[in-house]
């Protein structure tokens, strides 16, 4: 099949009328003829399969992955010959177009423009999504409420969820001790910051990753509080609430361009981010036994923003990011396991630490 000329617009129109999408409109039909153009360099009519997964995802128009635009051209490849030509490129465009998980981000596929010349860019805002529904924010709050409920007025020491102070080598209260609660201001402190950073986290990106980048920070800040406090029992889902917090500034790091607001969001948290550790410094002066452990907040925190800048969605990956990403996994990964070694005791900072207090 030839290409069409770009400048004969009427035959374009009579051309794409052959096509049997009635349910889409001629300027969508005259776009994709546009693009079909751009990406057949070889003017053949057709293009390889192969050559145009590599276009598509290098021009990034639809914004999938490799996989899911290969998964996405093998089913429109009606006649199993390898190639894709118009017709069949239409059924693309219309399938992505109406796809649920494509449809908000498919009108970056209007510009047909290289990279280094598009001014459209792909929407952070775009991203946000109620299917499925943020589930794990939902349930992790009514499982922390159940378990304060549950353990209401009973003594908190014999409890078999809190991290015990040292000696203690209960692997699961490096995440148990999270879902219990001293008080109701305690627990609601916590809810309020997970839902208030949670919340828009899980709508872009997903459960999965939310999920284990608050288990990671949970237990990241257990660590870090029972190598520095090992005196003292922890409670709380603050260390991955914090994880969850720092999370925002891996998303920023990794979404810079694609995010609107940028600025203000970048001056709130750092608005945010000062005054919590403003607050801290300043109960640590006036009050030195006020029952906050920083440690297991700066531990989350660390958690988070590491583990943030590799798990959550990055909509367009450079090589520095991906550079960034292998780096700050390594040094996170060496520092969870030096501090796992310290907690079951292969190797003790407690020791020094409680024969100097002694």
């Amino acid at each position: 099949m030839a290409s069409i000329p770009m400048n004969d617009i009427n035959s374009e129109e009579n051309h794409i009328q052959t096509f049997s999408f009635e349910q889409e409109s001629n300027s969508d039909k005259l776009e994709w003829l546009k693009i079909f153009n751009e990406l057949d360099k070889e003017k053949t009519g057709k293009i390889p399969k192969s050559d145009l997964q590599k276009r598509l995802y290098r021009r990034n128009y639809l914004n999938l992955r490799s996989h899911q635009l290969q998964t996405l051209i093998n089913s429109v490849d009606q006649n199993r010959d390898e190639y894709i030509d118009l017709f069949e490129f239409c059924m693309l465009m219309a399938k992505a177009k109406n796809d649920y998980y494509r449809q908000a981000l498919f009108y970056s596929s209007r510009f047909v423009l290289p990279p280094y010349q598009n001014k459209q860019k792909i929407s952070y805002l775009h991203q946000y999504s109620l299917c499925p529904p943020p589930l794990f924010i939902v349930l992790i709050c009514c499982i922390n409420i159940g378990f304060f409920i549950f353990y209401d007025n009973q003594h908190l020491s014999g409890n078999p969820l809190i991290l015990l102070a040292y000696p203690n080598h209960d692997v699961w209260r490096l995440f148990t001790y999270s879902l219990i609660h001293s008080s109701i201001s305690h627990l609601i402190n916590n809810l309020i910051i997970l839902i208030v950073f949670g919340l828009p986290l899980e709508l872009v990106h997903g459960s999965l990753r939310l999920g284990i980048i608050y288990i990671i920070g949970a237990i990241g800040g257990a660590l870090l509080h029972f190598a520095y406090d090992p005196k003292y029992g922890l409670i709380g889902c603050s260390g991955a609430a914090s994880a969850i917090m720092a999370c925002h500034i891996a998303n920023l790091f990794i979404n810079w361009r694609e995010m609107e607001l940028k600025w203000f969001r970048l001056a709130f948290l750092i608005l945010f981010t000062s005054s919590f550790v403003g607050i801290s410094i300043y109960a640590n002066i006036t009050e030195p036994n006020h029952g906050i452990s920083d440690m297991s907040h700066l531990g989350g925190a660390i958690a988070g923003l590491c583990m943030g800048v590799l798990l959550l969605k990055n909509l367009r990956v450079t090589n520095t990011e991906r550079i960034i990403k292998w780096i700050l996994f390594t040094l996170h990964m060496i520092f969870i396991v030096i501090l796992f070694l310290n907690y079951m005791d292969v190797f003790s900072f407690q020791r020094h630490i409680l024969k100097k207090d002694n």
